[in-house]
């Protein structure tokens, strides 16, 4: 973020690749450090409709089965603004596939791919294949973490991520580590429903699939009175980068709980999640994990999820002369 740019939409952005993210029920976008800069700049997510595309009023209820897409923030078309005639807009946006946005094939998977989530070095997606799919998010039914090669935008066979792929667990939310070995994932028993689920515990696991590790971080202190599952444990994110010292690589992930009993200030009756910080160490194939923090400066009455972090250089104080 640079200074009195709040609001602004980046100059990279063109009105193609503004209309084309513009389409409706589109899941979360995702983008990889590997295929983001100049000529580059491309989004991956779900798109809500199995065929088609979202311009032609079809409802999304009807059409469970999201597909996996890209999108170009640079593309030069479609150029229609996004109050012209509808019929236009939706011609346009047919002609455009293949340039502002595309599919990414999943050979092998024939149910709908949500919430992907995308590798640093830009090679892999991991997703959630499922038949739950609704309006870019995830409801109730069956879930399983599949990986797919990126491949220059065209995809490949779709592989189930061994260990987080079990037919009696539901696994969503998944997210690759900054190194890109692990990921971490939501896990419920399954099928059942994904979305906010109060009996869903975060795992991690190697990425190219092995033995799912619990995280302590799960279980909060007894004094709350409050045991997992339960209390919401979900939305796993990865500090931006990681730390190796004689042989141990040290991690930190922060993740979204309502075990402090918050309630939400506009609603009395339902949990307020807020954000809690722990860390994981991996030495070989050893995988340590650890009780949770609370990060102290949140709003109680309101829920807190998917976290972002960032990296912050700061300069050394100077040297008095």
């Amino acid at each position: 973020m640079q200074k009195d740019t709040v609001g602004k939409v980046p100059p990279y952005v063109t009105p193609g690749g503004s209309e084309a993210m513009a389409q409706a029920w589109l899941g979360a976008p995702k983008m990889s450090q590997a295929h983001f800069s100049p000529g580059d700049r491309i989004v991956v997510t779900s798109y809500g409709r199995d065929r088609g595309t979202v311009w032609d009023g079809g409802s999304y209820s009807t059409m469970p089965n999201a597909r996996l897409a890209w999108f170009d923030l640079e593309s030069p078309v479609p150029t229609y603004p996004l109050d012209a005639n509808p019929n236009l807009v939706q011609q346009e946006m047919a002609a455009a596939e293949g340039t502002a946005y595309g599919f990414i094939a999943r050979e092998g998977d024939t149910r709908g791919a949500l919430m992907p989530d995308w590798s640093h070095d830009g090679d892999t997606l991991v997703y959630v294949s499922t038949d739950a799919g609704k309006d870019g998010r995830i409801a109730a039914g069956a879930g399983d973490l599949y990986t797919v090669p990126y491949n220059n935008r065209q995809g490949g066979a779709a592989t189930p991520l061994q260990g987080a792929a079990e037919p009696a667990f539901n696994e969503y939310y998944p997210a690759f580590s900054p190194d890109d070995q692990l990921v971490a994932f939501n896990r419920t028993p399954g099928p059942g429903e994904m979305y906010y689920n109060p009996a869903s515990d975060i795992h991690v696991i190697p990425s190219t699939g092995g033995a799912a590790t619990r995280l302590a971080a799960n279980d909060p202190p007894a004094c709350l009175g409050v045991s997992s599952p339960g209390i919401h444990n979900s939305w796993p994110r990865w500090s931006p980068e990681t730390t190796t010292v004689d042989g141990k690589t040290y991690y930190w992930v922060i993740v979204s709980s309502s075990r402090d009993g918050y309630t939400l200030q506009k609603d009395a009756n339902k949990k307020a999640s807020q954000l809690y910080v722990t860390g994981v160490v991996v030495e070989g194939t050893t995988v340590r994990t650890y009780p949770s923090i609370y990060l102290w400066n949140q709003t109680t009455g309101t829920s807190n999820h998917t976290p972002a972090w960032d990296v912050f250089k700061i300069p050394p104080a100077p040297v008095p002369l």
